[in-house]
């Protein structure tokens, strides 16, 4: 099943929030997203998805913290980071190949006659 960037994305904020890594939402934007400090609370109020690449970093981040944790020996940190930036990888790919090519709309020029597109 696929899941939501968007509820993901404020899923892996509240875990975050909750074990003190990020104080607020323009903290998460500038550490976590890597943009604005305002991002985070345009997503959560627009509904707007989220880039891919922006997700892209979140996960990287979300990985190299796992890695830390487990050098560091904090099982259970490291199975929360595992477990998100697995389904955060997952749902990444998902929509990546939902997404199709960005396709122009051909108009048809008012001079051609019937039948014929011009690009």
């Amino acid at each position: 099943m696929e899941e939501d960037l968007n509820e993901l994305l404020y899923e892996i904020f509240d875990t975050l929030r909750l074990h003190n890594l990020v104080k607020s939402g323009n903290d998460f934007s500038r550490r976590f997203l890597g943009r604005s400090e305002r991002l985070y609370s345009y997503i959560h109020s627009s509904g707007n998805e989220p880039n891919l690449g922006v997700m892209l970093g979140l996960y990287t981040r979300l990985d190299n913290m796992c890695w830390q944790a487990i050098k560091e020996k904090e099982h259970l940190n490291a199975a929360i980071f595992e477990e998100l930036s697995d389904r955060l990888w997952e749902a990444i790919r998902a929509e990546s190949l939902r997404k199709g090519p960005h396709r122009r709309k051909k108009h048809l020029a008012e001079d051609a006659p019937a039948g014929e597109l011009t690009i």
